[in-house]
């Protein structure tokens, strides 16, 4: 893959977000203390760039973020993920087992949404997730 550009994005004093454009791909590795807020500021900056640049899959990495997430803020990420990709874009998220065990929620929200999503707590599983052949056809908008 061919990185096209990096950019570091300190949202607020409590977390930074490091992403990373390549051809194919959009990574973002999020550290620093979790913030409702700033997730979602960052998520739909982070997607509609990826949209704007061509990009069908995102990798977020989230193990390095502290703090605790609510049912709630899940939910409300869930829905996020699945309004700003409308089945365009396939994101895969690596976290903590305690964030994403037992019921993986972001998920179930957001693929019952339509989102083409995985939340896992292994990186090379979100890795060859993201890579399945014809995960996601832009040309039509939708699920290939």
């Amino acid at each position: 893959m061919r990185r096209l550009y990096t950019s570091d994005v300190k949202a607020n004093a409590r977390a930074e977000v490091r992403i990373e454009f390549f051809a194919e791909q959009l990574r973002a590795r999020v550290t620093g203390v979790f913030d409702i807020a700033t997730a979602k500021t960052e998520l739909a900056r982070g997607i509609a760039e990826a949209i704007r640049l061509g990009i069908k899959k995102v990798l977020v990495d989230a193990r390095e973020l502290e703090g605790e997430i609510t049912i709630l803020e899940r939910f409300a990420l869930g829905e996020d993920f699945a309004a700003l990709t409308r089945g365009r874009i396939a994101i895969a998220i690596v976290d903590l087992p305690e964030r994403v065990w037992p019921d993986r929620f972001v998920e179930t929200v957001a693929a019952n949404r339509g989102a083409l999503i995985k939340v896992t707590t292994d990186y090379a599983e979100a890795l060859v997730w993201l890579d399945a052949e014809n995960r996601v056809d832009c040309s039509s908008g939708g699920p290939a």
